[in-house]
């Protein structure tokens, strides 16, 4: 089944509701954005999520980071407890299996060219847990909500071995379903979709999750 991650979150109502609606991962923007959030504020949102004792297992969270050190990626990691972190800049594959060996689960995002540049993605197969796959805009690093051209997905697969591909890009809950059934990721990564006037949307939340979840049903 496919996991989901509602990403952007930036309130303990966000990441209580994302728990609520089953999300796989919920994450956590530790870099310029209309979305960031501090250290401080993601472990106090771990921690009453923790006091809540929720009858479903807890959403593993997420850090993204844009272009930062490997120490401060240490730093990070250690003063929030979080130990699955997505990067999202212009991090090197070297830097990607120094921060694995440390013992952190490592995203990668990349942004898809749909040209021969993207065969470069190859450097990061055995350096990396997963694959982000996300759309080029402008100088943005993600959050655009913009998708990038599916057919791309199936693409980029021979070149990523048996690495995890998690997809990314202006997905909604009425185009995830579409997305999951056609092209099977492992994963899929939604912040704009699941707003209202830039706050996350509840309702949208569970919407998403829902069809993400159930996409084979509304396929037939």
């Amino acid at each position: 089944m496919v996991r989901v991650k509602l990403c952007g979150l930036r309130t303990f109502a966000d990441a209580h509701e994302a728990a609520l609606a089953d999300a796989d991962y919920i994450g956590f923007v530790l870099a310029s954005s209309k979305r960031e959030v501090s250290a401080a504020l993601v472990k106090e949102i771990i921690e009453g999520l923790q006091q809540e004792q929720l009858a479903k297992p807890l959403p593993l969270p997420v850090l993204v980071l844009v272009n930062r050190t490997a120490p401060d990626i240490l730093r990070l990691t250690d003063d929030t407890g979080v130990r699955h972190v997505q990067l999202s800049g212009d991090e090197e594959p070297a830097l990607c299996a120094e921060l694995r060996g440390r013992g952190l689960t490592v995203w990668k995002t990349w942004r898809v060219r749909g040209t021969e540049v993207d065969r470069m993605v190859t450097e990061f197969t055995g350096q990396v847990d997963g694959l982000l796959l996300d759309s080029l805009h402008g100088g943005a690093y993600g959050g655009t909500g913009r998708p990038f051209a599916w057919p791309d997905i199936n693409r980029l697969k021979p070149l990523l071995a048996d690495v995890p591909i998690i997809v990314a890009g202006g997905l909604t809950p009425d185009t995830v379903g579409e997305l999951v059934a056609r092209y099977k990721p492992f994963a899929v990564d939604v912040s704009s979709g699941i707003e209202t006037g830039n706050r996350k949307d509840p309702e949208k939340m569970r919407a998403f999750v829902s069809a993400a979840r159930n996409c084979g049903e509304k396929m037939k």
